[in-house]
């Protein structure tokens, strides 16, 4: 990695927020530190005035801010990837053109205990949720012990209630090219990061809201229109790849907590596939139920028995249609 000046990069995402990407940015400005950072913006040609925005800014901070400006939509993982090539310093923060930071000392909190504290690669903290103009009262809780302040890779695979906006971490020499193995077509890029990070060290937890994630009508939490089955089924599928990548490019080393947390997938993709007509991918699932997790057969025995007759049946129809 090549040096810097710049001990920390933080990098922003965007794709039409002109509602929302000022708050943003300015939040980045108003963060009080005692070191030099700078903020890398990648938009993936916003069809919106998100552009013209991020324009305006430049030309008044135009030492501070760098834009990575798409030329056609290229989508969120490749975006995503072509903001992370940019930095070469020591810190990378991350979040998203629609939240916001809370807490002008945010980042000087964190980096002040990823220095101190060598054996820590990633820093997070509690986040707000602002849902269509109501108020945050509600926020991310952690999944270990307030005591603790820390994850493992375990926690954050069982209870992923982290959030973006709140990454903080090292921009170790490998991280980049792992990713680019990791996820490739898949959008899975926080969780990538947060699993790779914490398979290497330990990530830190700051029991205070430093920032606002916001739920609108074009999150990518919010409810989406059209098939949302298909969609199930898509990032189901699409994770189940994922984390077999993670799988091998740790070494196996969390293999069995791995292949126990994906059982978790096999009964939904199972019944999803059943609701579209897919009955070769049924029979596929519900066998990796057998083989992988017989006592899921018992948690969910209704369920399996359903999809077991309607298999039955498929296969009589199938037949029949052959005669």
């Amino acid at each position: 990695m090549e040096s810097n000046s710049k001990i920390l990069s933080v990098c922003l995402i965007t794709y039409n927020h002109e509602k929302y990407i000022r708050q943003a940015i300015d939040s980045v400005l108003n963060q009080k530190v005692d070191f030099e950072f700078e903020l890398v913006i990648a938009d993936d040609c916003s069809t919106d005035s998100t552009r013209s925005i991020l324009l305006e800014y430049k030309q008044k901070y135009s030492h501070f801010i760098h834009l990575i400006l798409q030329e056609k939509n290229v989508g969120p993982a490749r975006n995503w990837l072509d903001l992370l090539r940019f930095p070469r310093s020591k810190y990378i923060a991350y979040f998203e053109g629609d939240d916001f930071w809370t807490d002008p000392h945010k980042l000087q909190k964190q980096i002040d205990f990823l220095d101190a504290n060598p054996e820590y690669n990633f820093c997070i903290h509690k986040v707000a949720i602002l849902e269509d103009g109501r108020s945050y009262d509600h926020t991310f809780l952690p999944p270990v012990s307030r005591e603790a302040n820390f994850y493992t890779f375990e926690n954050l695979l069982h209870h992923w209630e982290i959030q973006t906006s709140s990454f903080v971490y090292r921009n170790t020499e490998t991280l980049l090219s792992d990713l680019m193995v990791l996820i490739n077509d898949l959008p899975f890029g926080d969780i990538a990061i947060a699993y790779l990070l914490a398979s290497q060290g330990k990530v830190h937890y700051i029991d205070e809201v430093m920032s606002c994630y916001r739920i609108h009508q074009t999150s990518s939490t919010a409810p989406q229109k059209g098939n949302e089955i298909t969609g199930n089924i898509r990032f189901g599928e699409a994770f189940l790849v994922f984390i077999d990548r993670f799988n091998a490019m740790t070494d196996f080393r969390y293999d069995r907590i791995i292949q126990l947390y994906k059982t978790r997938f096999y009964f939904p993709l199972a019944d999803y596939h059943h609701v579209v007509g897919d009955f070769d991918k049924v029979e596929f699932y519900l066998k990796k139920i057998r083989s992988k997790k017989p006592s899921l057969i018992f948690q969910n025995k209704r369920l399996y028995l359903v999809l077991s007759i309607k298999l039955i049946l498929s296969k009589f129809k199938r037949a029949d249609a052959k005669n």
